[in-house]
């Protein structure tokens, strides 16, 4: 015992205390701006649809607008509370990006207005490619920034990260791709990006191991 007391004490003497994580709060701030501005570098880069303005005002695209980011700013709320292993004591906030629910309205709207439906464009898979290609830089840097902290929900931090940096680059297709057919966003855009969420469940454990 005498030993095992004396091993701990060398122990604690040798550790370097770690700095205190941020609270949530600080943590959202920083992310939100991270993701806008890599939202406006890629406009900056790829530049606006044509006619954007006149597309926000139609309110249920303006409405599709702000639900999408309605979501990363949900996703990286729930992504700041799940970065601490209580969840910060507000484990129902973290449900906040369930805020995607919503979405469907406007594109159910927009889709039911469609008489006749718009003209699919001509590309289809290239969109999904785009949105993959634009969501992997934001991705990589909130796991690397949930790495350094203490998350204790792997799958469902990993869900989120994915939802969140998907849902960034959809946003920012949504504003520069040139099409109004509702039938090739809901097929090319949203669709993939709820399917590739999903493949946080399976790549959450080694994604965000700490």
């Amino acid at each position: 015992m005498p030993h095992t007391d004396e091993l701990i004490e060398r122990l604690a003497r040798a550790a370097t205390p770690l700095p205190a994580a941020p609270r949530p709060p600080v943590l959202f701030a920083r992310w939100v701006l991270v993701a806008l501005l890599y939202l406006a570098a890629v406009l900056a880069c790829g530049g606006t649809r044509n006619g954007l303005s006149i597309q926000l005002a139609s309110p249920a695209f303006l409405a599709e607008i702000v639900l999408l980011g309605g979501v990363v700013a949900a996703g990286l709320w729930g992504m700041a509370l799940l970065s601490f292993p209580d969840l910060y004591q507000k484990r129902r906030l973290a449900l906040a990006p369930l805020l995607l629910a919503p979405l469907a309205i406007p594109l159910f709207l927009c889709w039911h207005a469609e008489q006749p439906p718009a003209p699919l464009p001509t590309h289809d898979i290239t969109c999904l490619l785009t949105i993959l290609a634009l969501a992997v830089l934001p991705a990589a840097w909130w796991i690397r920034s949930m790495r350094r902290l203490a998350s204790t929900r792997l799958r469902a931090s990993a869900v989120l990260v994915l939802l969140t940096a998907l849902t960034l680059a959809a946003l920012a297709l949504r504003l520069s791709e040139p099409t109004d057919s509702i039938a090739h966003v809901l097929r090319w855009h949203y669709g993939p990006v709820l399917a590739f969420s999903a493949l946080g469940l399976l790549l959450g454990r080694r994604l965000l191991r700490w």
